[in-house]
């Protein structure tokens, strides 16, 4: 993935950023600072943010950091909308609508191995066909083994949070197979598993 492609998908001080991380082995972060001109403190914040969201895998290796972008979600992304189109989207259909059908779509074309012509319009169509068709290894959420309110709870959390967590997911299945299409289809089962678990441990607040 080149350098243009990780800035539209992450912004320009990230995009440089996880750029100078997938270019050099295991850089510093004062080396990622010379890299990139941007300050060692700004290239701290941008690394927490990225492993925060997902896009960033950090202590891989034993004691020491280790850092690597999560290749299959940035690289094999199959659609990968326009922001504008994809902002229309939301308004018009929801959020959690649109991201499910991405999800199911990215699925569906990663396990049949081919690419999708014309992404925009097919979306379009899969979200103007109103119900969403699974395909066999898909995991979709009524089918997941949780209650239904650790899901509602999931869907409670802001719409950036609940997909940072669906891509941290992603982002650990991913490089355990090394597979991208059952990564995919788990990701979402696997962030709902996790959040059960935090709310298990977490203690309880005081009234």
């Amino acid at each position: 993935m080149g350098l243009k492609d990780f800035i539209a998908a992450l912004g320009r001080r990230d995009g440089l950023i996880m750029a100078a991380i997938a270019s050099t082995k295991n850089p510093t972060n004062a080396t990622i600072a010379r890299m990139t001109g941007y300050s060692v403190r700004t290239v701290q914040r941008s690394i927490k943010a990225l492993v925060a969201e997902g896009w960033l895998l950090r202590g891989m290796s034993g004691g020491k950091r280790r850092l690597a972008p999560a290749p299959g979600l940035l690289a094999k992304r199959l659609f990968d909308i326009p922001r504008d189109d994809l902002e229309y989207l939301f308004n018009k259909y929801g959020r959690e609508r649109v991201s499910e059908a991405i999800r199911v779509l990215e699925f569906t074309y990663a396990t049949s191995r081919a690419r999708p012509r014309c992404p925009l319009a097919i979306l379009k169509a899969v979200l103007r066909r109103g119900r969403l068709i699974y395909p066999r290894g898909y995991i979709p959420r009524e089918k997941l083994n949780t209650t239904q309110e650790i899901v509602r709870a999931f869907d409670a959390l802001p719409f950036k949070e609940k997909e940072a967590r669906i891509r941290r997911a992603y982002a650990k299945l991913f490089s355990k197979t090394r597979d991208h299409a059952s990564s995919l289809a788990r990701a979402e089962a696997f962030a709902i598993a996790e959040f059960a678990r935090e709310r298990e441990s977490s203690p309880p607040r005081a009234l």
